[in-house]
């Protein structure tokens, strides 16, 4: 997330979450099997990617799991190219305009040999399948690795534990039945959901 607008970003975890850490410009949010609170009184104008579980490791210099449960600066991650993507995007004309600059900067700071083992997108489907959703020892058995070989390369990619994150679908799933408005049978969701 690159605020625009203003020189900072505030953002407070589920630790401390009345105690903010504040950020110049840009930030990189880890995976997080936690809340954590973005301070919005001074995002005006934002630019941000949300990548899809797996999909931001050819693009850090380092695995995911470093960053789990963490906001870091993204001139940490970057150094000065970061800075100088934040003036780009704050002089572009259009939206347009503002996602190739994005997009170049990322592709220049992405590499082939980052991308997930085979293994991890093919799990992710896996969990995430709706109905057909398997469990992480079938998709193990079925990869022909070892769960502890399988667990490294999945939380290498995603930043969790593939436990914590059918854990955090699975909760995900919880919310969005609740929130469609029809009458919630609470024990029948915590047990559908696995919520206990």
């Amino acid at each position: 997330m690159i605020n625009l607008g203003h020189e900072t970003l505030r953002v407070s975890n589920a630790r401390a979450s009345d105690q903010f850490q504040s950020f110049h410009g840009g930030v990189l949010h880890g995976a997080f099997s936690q809340f954590s609170v973005i301070d919005t009184t001074t995002l005006v104008t934002t630019m941000s990617v949300c990548f899809k579980p797996g999909g931001a490791r050819p693009f850090l210099p380092m695995p995911a799991t470093e960053l789990t449960n963490q906001v870091v600066d993204l001139s940490t991650l970057w150094g000065p190219s970061a800075v100088s993507l934040r003036e780009q995007l704050q002089t572009a004309q259009t939206p347009e305009t503002m996602v190739r600059i994005l997009e170049r900067f990322l592709l220049a700071h992405g590499a082939m040999e980052r991308t997930p083992h085979p293994a991890v997108p093919f799990a992710l489907a896996s969990f995430q399948s709706g109905e057909e959703r398997r469990s992480i020892s079938e998709v193990t058995a079925q990869l022909g690795v070892s769960p502890k070989r399988f667990i490294h390369l999945f939380e290498e990619a995603v930043g969790l534990t593939p436990k914590v994150f059918c854990r955090l679908l699975r909760f995900q799933e919880g919310l969005q039945r609740i929130t469609r408005g029809q009458p919630v049978r609470w024990a029948d969701l915590a047990l559908e959901c696995w919520l206990f």
